[in-house]
Protein backbone atom coordinates (compact mmCIF):
# COMPACT_ATOMS: atom_id res chain seq x y z
CA UNK A 1 0.00 0.00 0.00
CA UNK A 2 1.98 2.92 -1.06
CA UNK A 3 -0.11 5.85 0.69
CA UNK A 4 1.60 4.33 4.18
CA UNK A 5 4.38 4.64 5.38
CA UNK A 6 7.48 4.20 8.16
CA UNK A 7 4.90 6.66 10.76
CA UNK A 8 2.21 5.22 10.57
CA UNK A 9 0.30 3.08 13.12
CA UNK A 10 -2.47 0.96 11.51
CA UNK A 11 -5.26 -0.54 13.14
CA UNK A 12 -7.56 -2.70 11.39
CA UNK A 13 -10.80 -3.58 12.81
CA UNK A 14 -12.04 -7.29 11.55
CA UNK A 15 -8.74 -7.78 10.59
CA UNK A 16 -9.02 -11.85 10.91
CA UNK A 17 -11.65 -11.85 8.29
CA UNK A 18 -11.30 -12.18 4.15
CA UNK A 19 -10.17 -8.57 3.93
CA UNK A 20 -8.25 -8.19 6.75
CA UNK A 21 -5.99 -11.32 5.93
CA UNK A 22 -5.54 -9.17 2.20
CA UNK A 23 -5.15 -6.62 3.94
CA UNK A 24 -2.22 -7.35 6.09
CA UNK A 25 0.73 -8.69 3.76
CA UNK A 26 0.46 -5.37 1.93
CA UNK A 27 0.44 -3.15 5.13
CA UNK A 28 3.57 -4.55 6.16
CA UNK A 29 5.05 -4.64 2.92
CA UNK A 30 4.68 -0.78 3.20
CA UNK A 31 6.85 -0.40 6.13
CA UNK A 32 4.60 0.48 8.89
CA UNK A 33 5.41 0.98 12.22
CA UNK A 34 2.83 -1.00 13.65
CA UNK A 35 0.01 -2.98 12.73
CA UNK A 36 -2.67 -3.69 15.09
CA UNK A 37 -5.49 -6.10 14.25
CA UNK A 38 -9.00 -5.63 16.60
CA UNK A 39 -11.51 -9.18 16.07
CA UNK A 40 -13.29 -11.04 18.37
CA UNK A 41 -11.87 -14.77 16.75
CA UNK A 42 -9.09 -15.84 18.91
CA UNK A 43 -8.46 -19.04 16.74
CA UNK A 44 -8.34 -17.42 13.29
CA UNK A 45 -6.13 -14.60 15.36
CA UNK A 46 -4.26 -17.39 16.56
CA UNK A 47 -3.49 -18.72 12.70
CA UNK A 48 -2.66 -15.35 11.65
CA UNK A 49 -0.26 -14.49 14.51
CA UNK A 50 1.52 -17.72 13.70
CA UNK A 51 1.92 -16.46 9.82
CA UNK A 52 2.44 -12.51 10.77
CA UNK A 53 4.29 -12.52 14.17
CA UNK A 54 5.47 -9.06 13.82
CA UNK A 55 1.54 -7.72 14.21
CA UNK A 56 0.20 -6.97 17.13
CA UNK A 57 -3.35 -8.81 17.59
CA UNK A 58 -5.90 -7.30 19.84
CA UNK A 59 -8.97 -9.51 21.34
CA UNK A 60 -12.15 -7.15 21.76
CA UNK A 61 -15.62 -6.30 20.13
CA UNK A 62 -16.47 -3.44 18.16
CA UNK A 63 -20.07 -3.49 20.44
CA UNK A 64 -17.31 -2.66 23.46
CA UNK A 65 -16.40 1.09 23.48
CA UNK A 66 -13.41 0.30 26.28
CA UNK A 67 -12.28 -2.40 23.51
CA UNK A 68 -12.10 0.39 20.68
CA UNK A 69 -10.06 2.95 22.73
CA UNK A 70 -7.79 0.41 23.89
CA UNK A 71 -6.98 -0.35 19.91
CA UNK A 72 -7.57 3.39 18.82
CA UNK A 73 -4.65 4.39 21.40
CA UNK A 74 -2.00 5.79 19.37
CA UNK A 75 -3.69 4.95 16.08
CA UNK A 76 -2.37 6.68 12.82
CA UNK A 77 -4.59 4.94 10.46
CA UNK A 78 -8.12 3.19 11.55
CA UNK A 79 -9.27 0.38 9.09
CA UNK A 80 -12.99 0.10 9.75
CA UNK A 81 -14.09 -3.78 7.90
CA UNK A 82 -15.47 -5.23 11.32
CA UNK A 83 -18.91 -6.62 10.30
CA UNK A 84 -21.98 -8.97 10.20
CA UNK A 85 -22.81 -9.40 6.67
CA UNK A 86 -24.71 -12.48 5.60
CA UNK A 87 -28.33 -11.35 4.02
CA UNK A 88 -30.34 -13.98 5.12
CA UNK A 89 -29.19 -14.06 8.56
CA UNK A 90 -29.24 -10.40 9.05
CA UNK A 91 -33.37 -10.11 8.15
CA UNK A 92 -33.57 -12.85 11.00
CA UNK A 93 -31.66 -10.97 13.40
CA UNK A 94 -31.58 -7.21 12.78
CA UNK A 95 -30.77 -6.48 16.15
CA UNK A 96 -27.42 -8.59 15.82
CA UNK A 97 -26.51 -6.32 12.74
CA UNK A 98 -27.75 -3.03 14.63
CA UNK A 99 -25.34 -3.85 17.34
CA UNK A 100 -22.23 -4.25 15.42
CA UNK A 101 -22.63 -2.66 12.14
CA UNK A 102 -23.96 0.54 13.46
CA UNK A 103 -23.45 0.60 16.74
CA UNK A 104 -20.19 -0.50 16.70
CA UNK A 105 -19.01 2.25 13.92
CA UNK A 106 -20.91 4.85 16.40
CA UNK A 107 -18.07 3.13 19.14
CA UNK A 108 -15.01 3.02 16.80
CA UNK A 109 -15.96 6.85 15.29
CA UNK A 110 -15.94 8.26 18.87
CA UNK A 111 -12.82 6.22 20.05
CA UNK A 112 -11.34 7.84 16.62
CA UNK A 113 -12.17 11.27 18.02
CA UNK A 114 -11.70 11.60 21.48
CA UNK A 115 -8.30 9.92 20.64
CA UNK A 116 -7.39 12.75 18.13
CA UNK A 117 -4.18 11.46 16.32
CA UNK A 118 -5.93 9.34 13.57
CA UNK A 119 -5.59 10.64 9.98
CA UNK A 120 -7.83 8.94 8.44
CA UNK A 121 -10.45 6.06 8.98
CA UNK A 122 -11.85 4.31 6.32
CA UNK A 123 -15.18 2.74 6.65
CA UNK A 124 -15.76 -0.42 4.39
CA UNK A 125 -19.37 -0.30 2.77
CA UNK A 126 -21.44 -2.09 0.39
CA UNK A 127 -23.42 -1.64 -2.45
CA UNK A 128 -26.10 -3.53 -0.35
CA UNK A 129 -26.60 0.00 0.50
CA UNK A 130 -27.98 1.77 -1.98
CA UNK A 131 -31.05 1.77 -4.20
CA UNK A 132 -34.85 1.56 -3.31
CA UNK A 133 -34.62 -1.94 -2.30
CA UNK A 134 -32.41 -2.86 0.90
CA UNK A 135 -32.28 -5.43 3.00
CA UNK A 136 -31.06 -5.38 6.90
CA UNK A 137 -27.17 -5.58 6.16
CA UNK A 138 -27.73 -2.89 3.61
CA UNK A 139 -29.89 -0.77 5.81
CA UNK A 140 -27.14 -1.17 8.68
CA UNK A 141 -24.41 0.20 6.00
CA UNK A 142 -26.15 2.53 4.73
CA UNK A 143 -26.27 3.70 8.75
CA UNK A 144 -22.56 3.36 8.85
CA UNK A 145 -22.14 5.83 5.26
CA UNK A 146 -24.33 8.45 6.89
CA UNK A 147 -22.34 7.97 10.37
CA UNK A 148 -18.74 8.76 8.46
CA UNK A 149 -20.79 11.83 6.72
CA UNK A 150 -21.92 13.23 9.84
CA UNK A 151 -18.14 12.55 11.23
CA UNK A 152 -16.77 14.74 8.52
CA UNK A 153 -19.61 17.71 9.07
CA UNK A 154 -19.16 17.47 12.68
CA UNK A 155 -15.04 17.96 12.60
CA UNK A 156 -15.23 20.57 9.50
CA UNK A 157 -17.69 22.61 12.26
CA UNK A 158 -15.24 22.15 14.78
CA UNK A 159 -17.65 20.02 16.93
CA UNK A 160 -14.92 17.42 17.11
CA UNK A 161 -11.67 18.44 17.97
CA UNK A 162 -9.45 16.42 15.35
CA UNK A 163 -8.28 16.50 12.14
CA UNK A 164 -9.21 13.18 11.18
CA UNK A 165 -10.50 12.59 7.65
CA UNK A 166 -13.68 9.89 7.43
CA UNK A 167 -13.87 8.13 4.04
CA UNK A 168 -16.16 5.13 3.04
CA UNK A 169 -15.15 2.56 0.43
CA UNK A 170 -18.20 0.97 -1.43
CA UNK A 171 -18.12 -2.71 -2.34
CA UNK A 172 -19.68 -5.08 -4.56
CA UNK A 173 -19.11 -8.92 -3.78
CA UNK A 174 -15.38 -9.22 -2.87
CA UNK A 175 -14.57 -12.77 -4.84
CA UNK A 176 -13.03 -15.49 -2.59
CA UNK A 177 -14.42 -13.29 0.56
CA UNK A 178 -15.60 -15.60 3.72
CA UNK A 179 -19.16 -16.94 2.66
CA UNK A 180 -18.79 -16.43 -0.90
CA UNK A 181 -20.32 -17.99 -3.84
CA UNK A 182 -17.79 -19.40 -5.10
CA UNK A 183 -15.84 -21.18 -2.18
CA UNK A 184 -19.17 -22.98 -0.91
CA UNK A 185 -19.25 -24.22 -4.81
CA UNK A 186 -15.72 -24.70 -5.15
CA UNK A 187 -16.47 -27.61 -1.59
CA UNK A 188 -19.70 -28.82 -3.24
CA UNK A 189 -18.01 -29.87 -6.44
CA UNK A 190 -14.98 -31.76 -4.17
CA UNK A 191 -18.32 -33.45 -2.06
CA UNK A 192 -19.84 -34.53 -5.68
CA UNK A 193 -22.55 -32.22 -4.64
CA UNK A 194 -24.85 -29.57 -6.99
CA UNK A 195 -24.32 -25.90 -7.13
CA UNK A 196 -27.07 -24.41 -5.84
CA UNK A 197 -28.08 -21.29 -7.11
CA UNK A 198 -30.89 -19.32 -5.52
CA UNK A 199 -32.31 -17.48 -8.64
CA UNK A 200 -30.14 -18.02 -11.83
CA UNK A 201 -31.28 -14.60 -13.42
CA UNK A 202 -29.54 -12.21 -10.78
CA UNK A 203 -26.74 -10.70 -11.42
CA UNK A 204 -24.36 -9.35 -9.26
CA UNK A 205 -20.93 -6.92 -8.98
CA UNK A 206 -17.60 -8.77 -8.33
CA UNK A 207 -13.92 -7.54 -7.83
CA UNK A 208 -11.32 -9.02 -6.22
CA UNK A 209 -9.55 -8.70 -2.47
CA UNK A 210 -6.41 -6.69 -4.55
CA UNK A 211 -8.77 -4.06 -5.98
CA UNK A 212 -10.74 -3.95 -2.48
CA UNK A 213 -7.10 -3.28 -1.14
CA UNK A 214 -6.31 -1.13 -3.69
CA UNK A 215 -10.01 1.16 -2.99
CA UNK A 216 -8.50 1.41 0.61
CA UNK A 217 -4.98 2.75 -0.51
CA UNK A 218 -6.70 4.85 -2.54
CA UNK A 219 -9.19 6.01 -0.03
CA UNK A 220 -6.33 7.08 2.65
CA UNK A 221 -5.25 9.97 0.12
CA UNK A 222 -9.04 11.05 -0.48
CA UNK A 223 -10.49 14.38 0.75
CA UNK A 224 -13.01 13.75 3.75
CA UNK A 225 -16.62 12.95 3.41
CA UNK A 226 -16.30 11.09 0.20
CA UNK A 227 -17.65 7.78 -0.67
CA UNK A 228 -15.39 5.71 -3.37
CA UNK A 229 -16.16 2.99 -5.41
CA UNK A 230 -14.86 1.45 -8.99
CA UNK A 231 -16.46 1.16 -11.78
CA UNK A 232 -17.54 -2.86 -11.74
CA UNK A 233 -18.32 -5.59 -14.10
CA UNK A 234 -20.79 -7.94 -13.29
CA UNK A 235 -22.51 -11.47 -14.35
CA UNK A 236 -25.54 -13.47 -13.56
CA UNK A 237 -25.52 -16.16 -11.24
CA UNK A 238 -26.49 -18.66 -14.00
CA UNK A 239 -23.46 -18.00 -16.00
CA UNK A 240 -21.21 -17.83 -12.59
CA UNK A 241 -22.94 -21.40 -12.27
CA UNK A 242 -22.02 -22.90 -15.16
CA UNK A 243 -18.49 -21.70 -15.91
CA UNK A 244 -17.72 -22.80 -12.20
CA UNK A 245 -18.89 -26.14 -13.37
CA UNK A 246 -17.20 -26.60 -16.60
CA UNK A 247 -19.27 -28.78 -18.21
CA UNK A 248 -21.09 -27.03 -20.78
CA UNK A 249 -24.92 -27.57 -20.15
CA UNK A 250 -26.14 -24.14 -19.33
CA UNK A 251 -28.16 -24.68 -16.19
CA UNK A 252 -31.96 -25.24 -17.12
CA UNK A 253 -31.42 -29.06 -16.94
CA UNK A 254 -27.29 -28.82 -15.66
CA UNK A 255 -27.46 -32.30 -13.30
CA UNK A 256 -24.70 -29.85 -11.79
CA UNK A 257 -26.82 -27.44 -10.70
CA UNK A 258 -29.80 -26.92 -8.30
CA UNK A 259 -31.87 -23.73 -8.41
CA UNK A 260 -33.25 -23.26 -5.12
CA UNK A 261 -35.36 -20.29 -5.12
CA UNK A 262 -34.30 -17.14 -3.12
CA UNK A 263 -33.28 -16.26 0.59
CA UNK A 264 -34.39 -13.63 2.69
CA UNK A 265 -33.32 -9.88 1.75
CA UNK A 266 -32.25 -10.80 -1.65
CA UNK A 267 -32.64 -8.47 -4.55
CA UNK A 268 -32.80 -9.35 -8.48
CA UNK A 269 -29.98 -6.59 -9.00
CA UNK A 270 -27.84 -4.72 -7.24
CA UNK A 271 -27.32 -0.56 -7.17
CA UNK A 272 -23.54 0.37 -6.79
CA UNK A 273 -24.85 3.83 -7.30
CA UNK A 274 -28.69 4.82 -7.15
CA UNK A 275 -30.65 7.26 -9.18
CA UNK A 276 -31.12 9.48 -6.35
CA UNK A 277 -26.68 9.35 -5.89
CA UNK A 278 -25.89 10.25 -9.14
CA UNK A 279 -26.14 13.93 -9.35
CA UNK A 280 -23.95 14.00 -6.69
CA UNK A 281 -21.70 11.80 -8.10
CA UNK A 282 -17.88 12.70 -10.20
CA UNK A 283 -16.20 10.00 -12.17
CA UNK A 284 -12.65 9.90 -12.82
CA UNK A 285 -11.10 6.81 -15.07
CA UNK A 286 -12.86 3.71 -13.06
CA UNK A 287 -13.24 5.57 -9.85
CA UNK A 288 -16.80 7.11 -8.51
CA UNK A 289 -16.94 9.85 -6.54
CA UNK A 290 -19.99 10.11 -4.57
CA UNK A 291 -20.11 13.44 -2.30
CA UNK A 292 -23.68 13.10 -0.18
CA UNK A 293 -23.87 17.02 0.80
CA UNK A 294 -22.55 18.55 -2.21
CA UNK A 295 -25.09 20.68 -4.09
CA UNK A 296 -26.39 18.56 -7.06
CA UNK A 297 -23.60 19.09 -9.92
CA UNK A 298 -26.50 17.57 -12.73
CA UNK A 299 -29.47 16.09 -13.33
CA UNK A 300 -30.84 12.64 -12.49
CA UNK A 301 -29.08 10.46 -14.18
CA UNK A 302 -29.66 6.19 -15.07
CA UNK A 303 -28.46 4.30 -11.68
CA UNK A 304 -25.41 2.41 -11.99
CA UNK A 305 -26.44 -0.80 -11.46
CA UNK A 306 -25.39 -5.08 -11.97
CA UNK A 307 -28.01 -5.39 -14.57
CA UNK A 308 -26.88 -2.34 -16.91
CA UNK A 309 -23.20 -3.18 -16.47
CA UNK A 310 -20.62 -4.58 -18.62
CA UNK A 311 -20.61 -8.18 -18.40
CA UNK A 312 -17.84 -10.07 -17.98
CA UNK A 313 -17.13 -12.20 -20.65
CA UNK A 314 -16.73 -16.13 -20.90
CA UNK A 315 -12.68 -15.90 -21.06
CA UNK A 316 -12.55 -13.64 -18.02
CA UNK A 317 -15.57 -15.87 -16.35
CA UNK A 318 -12.61 -18.69 -16.60
CA UNK A 319 -9.95 -16.54 -15.35
CA UNK A 320 -12.14 -15.70 -12.17
CA UNK A 321 -12.99 -19.35 -11.30
CA UNK A 322 -9.91 -20.64 -11.96
CA UNK A 323 -8.71 -21.22 -8.70
CA UNK A 324 -12.17 -22.62 -7.18
CA UNK A 325 -13.12 -24.90 -10.51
Amino acid sequence: MKNLGPGDVVLATGGSGSLGRALIPQILAAGVKELRVLSRDEVKQGELHAQYPAVKFMLGDVRDLRACKEAVRGATVVIHAASLKFIDVSELQPTEYALTNVFGTINMIQAVTQDGGVKTMVGISTDKCAGIIQNTYGLTKALLEKLFVESHTQRKSGLFKTSTKFVVCRYGNVIASRGSVLLKWSEAKKKGEPLLVTDPEMTRFFFTLDEAVDLIDRALIEDSGVIISKAMPSTSLGQLAETMAGNGIGYVKNPLIKIVGRRLGEKSHEDLLSTVEMPRVTRRGDIFYYRPLDAPAKHYDAPYTSFTARRLTPAELLELTAPWR
